[in-house]
């Protein structure tokens, strides 16, 4: 059975990065969610302001067709996306897995420290750290079956 990868966790956490890795070590194919951003989200970001949930659910149906999408003829997909609220994740693991994929939750944990390094290596870092924080208190602990993947570095 194919399957797809979904990576979730705060901001800052390092789902891009171990998401690529990970997918490149093995041979699959990497799909970055944010590369498929909506333009109303975009805008809400880049001025690090709040995003309404009508925004957000805009942004679900195109992040879940565009996985649908990547996963084409591949066999193993690995995907990196924040995806703070719970049912966000679980109605994603449900489309894919109706169109026949097995889909596997990872939650990416890390020491606070190491988002508020990794944040702080962006453009308007401290920005960056004061929208996670602010960001922080809306990220869902999982109720959906995951596992659990510790950001170390080996390196």
């Amino acid at each position: 059975m194919k399957t797809i990868y979904i990576i979730f966790g705060e901001m800052g956490c390092g789902k891009t990065y171990w998401g690529s890795r990970y997918a490149e070590r093995r041979g699959f194919k990497f799909f970055d969610g944010d590369s498929v951003v909506t333009p109303r989200m975009l805008a809400k970001v880049q001025k690090f302001r709040p995003i309404t949930r009508d925004i957000i659910e805009e942004y679900l149906d195109v992040l879940a067709d565009a996985i649908a999408d990547q996963a084409e003829g591949v066999d193993h997909l690995v995907v990196s996306q924040a995806l703070y609220n719970d049912a966000d994740r679980e109605s994603i693991k449900i489309f894919l897995e109706a169109l026949g994929y097995e889909v596997k939750m990872w939650w990416l944990q890390n020491k606070w420290w190491r988002n508020f390094e990794n944040l702080l290596t962006r453009d308007n870092g401290w920005k960056w750290v004061f929208y996670w924080l602010f960001n922080k208190p809306f990220f869902q602990k999982p109720t959906h079956d995951h596992q659990i993947a510790y950001n170390i570095y080996e390196e």
